[in-house]
């Protein structure tokens, strides 16, 4: 039996559940993995927030683009949460970081997680899978609830699951955990993600607010990075 577990980990193919946002680094990290080569599926969470029509629209536009120019690219699924969450805004000073959304990621990430144990399970084709979150060194810094021993513990988790005792493990691929966001706007240009269609502003107009913590952070960002903003530039 040992063996037989040992060749399907071998042999199967590798896949992975991109969790895609309309934002900046799942964009990045859903075409690099893309381009690595594995069978991708990408996973969106809808939820009541001010951002979330707009992230919808960007979003749209990053999957039609990756199904359209990668064949790996298999599927995108959306789980929707209404009323379920709502971010938290908070007047300056607050110990609470704005838009703090309370327990989310850690929900979204076993939401993946469930998609991609279904997928092993179901798929004989398929002999391990990855979990891919596009969390940056800098999203450590200014949320303490996704720190690096929060993937290890959901890794804990994953190790507990079914898919395991037919020989096909889980893991949790955080890519950009050692980077800042300006290296993974270095990274997505290098590998020519469509950065022109990703959205991070926290309101849903039709402009960036530029005021708000993530149009600060993505215009900082792409100064560091050298690189003008597609988003900005097709405004005009």
């Amino acid at each position: 039996m040992k063996n037989k577990i040992k060749s399907m980990k071998k042999t199967g193919k590798k896949v992975s559940v991109v969790l895609l946002s309309g934002g900046l680094d799942s964009c990045v990290a859903a075409v690099m993995k893309a381009k690595e080569g594995n069978e991708v599926y990408l996973l969106s969470v809808d939820y009541e927030s001010p951002p979330t029509q707009k992230e919808q629209e960007s979003r749209n536009k990053i999957i039609n683009w990756l199904l359209t120019n990668f064949k790996n690219v298999k599927k995108h699924e959306q789980v929707r949460l209404n009323g379920y969450i709502k971010l938290r805004t908070v007047e300056r000073g607050n110990l609470i970081p704005q838009g703090y959304p309370f327990t989310r990621d850690e929900m979204f990430i076993l939401l993946v997680a469930s998609w991609l144990e279904r997928l092993l399970i179901e798929n004989k084709d398929y002999g391990e899978g990855e979990v891919v979150i596009a969390t940056t060194k800098e999203d450590t810094l200014n949320f303490e609830d996704i720190r690096p021993e929060v993937y290890t513990c959901i890794k804990g988790i994953l190790d507990t699951k079914y898919c395991n005792k037919i020989g096909k493990s889980m893991s949790v691929s955080v890519p950009f955990i050692e980077m800042m966001k300006y290296e993974v706007i270095k990274t997505g240009v290098e590998i020519g993600a469509p950065l022109q269609y990703t959205w991070s502003c926290y309101f849903g107009e039709e402009q960036p607010c530029d005021n708000c913590d993530q149009c600060k952070w993505r215009k900082e960002a792409f100064n560091s990075a050298g690189a003008k903003d597609p988003l900005l530039l097709l405004a005009k």
